[in-house]
């Protein structure tokens, strides 16, 4: 790889390469000042690599003769990307370095201040790779480097069986079970005689509650269409094989506030109710973490010493630091005047709410009125949030519309893993979509969390910084939308665009047909760009970039009406938490994070809440994606020990 003095960049044959014979006691002395610092960097952390990770037909900002362009990819090999740059009166197309500061990727890193910055920008998600759009990515870590221990850090652990298994639970003979079905019109008396009482299912898996009031559950196979489904008998004899109709039988014959929910039944045959992972007795070291604070006991497992964790007050509700206002005061909330369960989305206004969000934004996010809950479970993450009825509401505890706000239903386990301290693991199956618990702490401003960040460099720290994240969707989302004319449109249908990897086609469906001004175009720097020692060598003007210029936004940002000393507040889970600290990070995450406003509707103070991003097995290690930015903590390395296919090696 050659780095030239103009900012290209290209491979060489090592017989094409002559030797010098002498040097500088300085060698970067003898480079351009315009890559002195870039090149600098490169040996300094070689062979870690900042590289912007791309697909063909993205598109990405890039600088080209002092202004910010939007460049499509065309091809990608190894270290380089080829990029034609758009809008152009001439047509312009070059090979690029993919760890060049000329991409904005790597230039907003570079100019970011993330030393300033906590290790964990946000709870909520990655937004350039929801959006599909570059990112950045740390390549070519050694094997040695990934089995590095970090200093002072409790991940040392010797290897251990987990001594587990998964066993059948046995539902007890005593149990009512199914009548005969005789025809007849359902009603509350079809299930009163099972007499179910939700306060009495603690001990419970949550998808064998049924099975314990008169339900059966089978999976049952079609020869003919070769497909499997699961079937219930109800108590009073009547089979079901769908979601709807087992909705509607529980609105028939619900009585009083005893209505079973849906969430306590699947209709996947690849989840299996009955599974439950037991570990011996003799190394739960603690009975129930929460002290019965939780509906459901969280044990504490180590099979690897006698530790125990550390003590912190067990919460299941946040609390505010002194100088946080949080209005929880119900004044402040509209609620809904739904009698049905909230079951016509249209007609309730809590479910408005989460609707009105996603209509301002990109139609990634529309998913055409699938948006939120289906029958209290969530398949996709709602950027703009999720807005329960409350307090307010008149409908009841049981309807469609309230899932976090409920009691602990998941079975878990926290449990010492080999590698990585303590993590949380299911003892039980989790459907896709599940709400599986929230994550609770200190609310905490920014200025006060910053303070301790030399004593826990962010450990335990989740930014509330919805309002930024989504408000970073919308003001950047357009910028990269392939704008290009319809000459251009049939070129890249002719070619070959086959993707470099597994991450879906850049392909945004709202994208506007017409073609773009120039300065709509690009993104300018700085007015005090006008003041960089630029040279032009015919092809290419040169330009420092390694100076401190940043890209304005030309939206103003809502937060900046809001507590302008305070910044960003914080759930602060170091001393005071629940079980939701001790998730574990994961490059193939099996849960995600959902913003959920339930109390307040000050989109600055979200619910931090976790559901199930696929069916989980009992005994898995529940993790999700912390998106950690690596190198934002100065002089401090994390490595990744998730042991996932796609382990990205390390986290800081």
């Amino acid at each position: 790889m050659i780095f030239f003095d103009d900012g290209y960049t290209q491979y060489a044959y090592h017989k094409n390469i002559r030797l010098v014979c002498g040097e500088s006691p300085n060698v970067c002395d003898d480079l351009h000042e315009n890559i002195r610092e870039s090149v600098k960097t490169y040996l300094r952390n070689y062979p870690e690599r900042p590289m912007v990770k791309f697909n063909k037909k993205q598109v990405v900002r890039t600088e080209l003769r002092n202004l910010w362009c939007s460049a499509k990819v065309k091809n990608i090999d190894a270290s380089l990307v080829q990029l034609k740059f758009l809008d152009m009166k001439v047509e312009h197309t070059e090979w690029m370095y993919r760890g060049s500061n000329r991409l904005s990727p790597i230039y907003n890193q570079l100019n970011s201040n993330n030393q300033d910055k906590r290790v964990r920008g946000t709870v909520l998600t990655d937004v350039n790779k929801l959006l599909n759009r570059p990112y950045i990515v740390i390549e070519n870590l050694t094997e040695d480097e990934k089995s590095v221990d970090i200093d002072n850090s409790d991940n040392t652990q010797k290897p251990h069986r987990s001594n587990g298994v998964i066993k059948s639970i046995e539902i007890p003979a005593n149990c009512p079970k199914p009548l005969p079905y005789k025809h007849h019109e359902c009603s509350h008396f079809c299930m009163l005689w099972v007499h179910y009482d939700y306060s009495q299912t603690k001990c419970m898996n949550v998808l064998t509650i049924p099975l314990h009031y008169g339900f059966t559950r089978s999976v049952l196979t079609d020869e003919k269409l070769k497909l499997r489904k699961v079937m219930y008998t109800t108590p009073c004899g009547l089979n079901i094989d769908d979601e709807d109709k087992m909705y509607n039988y529980l609105k028939l014959t619900s009585y009083g506030n005893s209505q079973m929910t849906m969430d306590l039944f699947n209709f996947d045959y690849l989840v299996n109710p009955l599974s439950w992972f037991t570990v011996p007795k003799v190394f739960i070291r603690i009975q129930d973490i929460s002290y019965e604070m939780e509906f459901k006991p969280i044990s504490v497992f180590n099979s690897l010493n006698d530790l125990v964790p550390d003590h912190i007050k067990y919460i299941t509700k946040r609390i505010t630091s002194p100088n946080v206002n949080l209005n929880i005061d119900p004044k402040f909330l509209c609620g809904c005047d739904c009698i049905d369960n909230c079951e016509d989305k249209n007609k309730c206004s809590c479910w408005q709410l989460t609707y009105e969000g996603p209509k301002n934004y990109p139609a990634i996010f529309k998913d055409h009125g699938s948006v939120g809950y289906s029958f209290k479970r969530l398949h996709k993450q709602v950027i703009t949030g999720i807005f329960e009825c409350n307090s307010n509401c008149k409908c009841k505890k049981t309807c469609l519309n309230r899932v976090v706000q409920e009691p602990l239903k998941t079975s878990l386990q926290l449990f010492l893993t080999e590698t990585k301290g303590w993590g949380v693991r299911t003892l039980t199956d989790i459907p896709k979509g599940s709400f599986v618990c929230t994550f609770l702490g200190v609310v905490r401003t920014e200025k006060d969390a910053d303070n301790d960040f030399s004593l826990n460099w962010g450990e335990y720290l989740a930014d509330l910084d919805f309002l930024d994240t989504v408000e970073e969707i919308k003001d950047g989302y357009e910028s990269y939308v392939v704008q290009t004319e319809i000459e251009d449109e049939s070129e890249d249908e002719s070619e070959d665009y086959t993707s470099s990897s597994d991450d879906e086609e850049f392909n945004p469906s709202w994208a506007i047909k017409s073609k773009m001004s120039m300065f709509e175009s690009r993104m300018s720097l700085r007015k005090n760009l006008q003041n960089t020692n630029t040279k032009s060598d015919g092809k290419h003007e040169l330009s420092k970039l390694n100076t401190q210029q940043k890209v304005e936004s030309k939206n103003t940002s809502l937060l900046s009406y809001l507590d302008k000393d305070r910044g960003i507040y914080t759930l602060d889970a170091k001393v005071n938490g629940n079980i939701g600290r001790y998730f574990n990070h994961s490059c193939d995450p099996n849960i995600f994070i959902q913003n959920v406003f339930i109390d307040t509707h000050d989109l600055r103070f979200p619910w931090v809440s976790y559901f199930a991003l696929s069916n989980i097995r009992a005994g898995t290690e529940l993790a999700w994606d912390y998106n950690y930015m690596i190198g934002s903590v100065k002089d401090k390395r994390l490595m990744c020990h998730c042991g996932s296919k796609n382990c990205k090696g390390r986290l800081l």
